[in-house]
């Protein structure tokens, strides 16, 4: 397999007493983390909505996987990735094809960005029904240019998050100087964003960055959605 194919993604299940009671084919509700998140920063909306009735799961992105970034390839997208989000979808749908269950999405801020990029190239055959945005991203490159300009101090704070997730656990380092030193070198010396991510689209298994915006800018597919989707700013 390609390197840049290879996957490791997972999806954790949220469980607690008030799961235990819900029926088999109770509606499911998939939450997409946001951009350094993972499973145990979202389980707060995991229990309340376990209160009202639904399942909840965690697609927990490549290279999120518990402390430190776990990639076992040269690729990452700190954006998400919407083949991952496909992959996961299609085992969800499987698990539960016998119970016609109602399936949902929520994606979290920059999880939002990669909802619409989801849903919008995808359409034809998401298992999704329904799905919200919360503190959604917006246009990719925009966005992140205003964030290094109007909240300097965020930004710098996220830029470190991303780079300890990506670049630095454990043997990641190694992985990615292999695939390609200098796109390594380049993402390690971004001062903001919005440079990281116009340089690390080698690891997203984009040959331009004029690929990856086209296929991870949510302002490139919303208009082909065809379900309900609630935003909320």
């Amino acid at each position: 397999m390609h390197p840049l194919r290879s996957t490791q993604v997972a999806i954790d299940w949220y469980e607690d007493e008030q799961t235990k009671q819900l029926p088999e084919n109770a509606p499911i509700l998939i939450f997409l983390h946001t951009i350094s998140g993972s499973s145990e920063t979202t389980c707060y909306f995991s229990k309340d909505a376990a209160k009202r009735g639904y399942r909840t799961c965690v697609f927990v992105r490549r290279g999120h996987l518990g402390n430190g970034a776990q990639l076992k390839s040269p690729r990452f997208n700190f954006m998400g990735d919407k083949e991952d989000v496909k992959l996961c979808c299609e085992h969800v749908k499987a698990k539960y094809k016998d119970k016609n269950v109602w399936i949902g999405m929520i994606g979290i801020s920059a999880g939002s960005g990669l909802l619409i990029s989801y849903l919008g190239q995808e359409y034809k055959d998401t298992p999704i029904s329904a799905a919200c945005c919360l503190c959604p991203a917006y246009a990719l490159f925009p966005g992140l240019k205003n964030l290094r300009d109007q909240y300097k101090f965020a930004d710098n704070y996220v830029l470190k998050s991303v780079k300890n997730k990506f670049l630095y656990g454990n043997d990641t380092s190694k992985i990615l100087k292999k695939y390609d030193y200098n796109a390594y070198k380049n993402c390690e010396n971004a001062t903001s964003l919005y440079e990281f991510a116009q340089v690390a689209y080698k690891f997203a298994g984009c040959e331009t960055l004029k690929e990856y915006n086209k296929l991870h800018d949510p302002m490139q597919h919303f208009k082909n959605i065809n379900i309900p989707v609630f935003v909320l700013n």
